[in-house]
């Protein structure tokens, strides 16, 4: 079983961090809130950078990064090639 909590931006007030079990990449991909990432017209992929879960959106030339919260044990998470 692994862990994850989403982030919220310290400057965001009222919102309660939702904390996932999950114990297959695919239950934390299909979650509401990580699902909620992969509605952006210009998102491409998921990626771990150490243990936090990473949205990328890319337009053209720039590539955007955005966290999208922690995991517990990130060597447990793998995305297909």
């Amino acid at each position: 079983m692994n862990t994850f909590y989403q982030y919220i931006p310290g400057f965001c007030e009222g919102f309660k961090p939702v904390t996932i079990n999950f114990s297959t990449t695919d239950e934390l991909l299909s979650s509401p809130v990580v699902v909620n990432f992969t509605t952006g017209k210009d998102f491409s992929h998921f990626i771990m950078r150490t243990n936090l879960l990473v949205a990328v959106y890319e337009t053209g030339d720039i590539e955007e990064q955005w966290v999208v919260g922690r995991v517990a044990h990130p060597e447990g998470v793998e995305f297909p090639q």
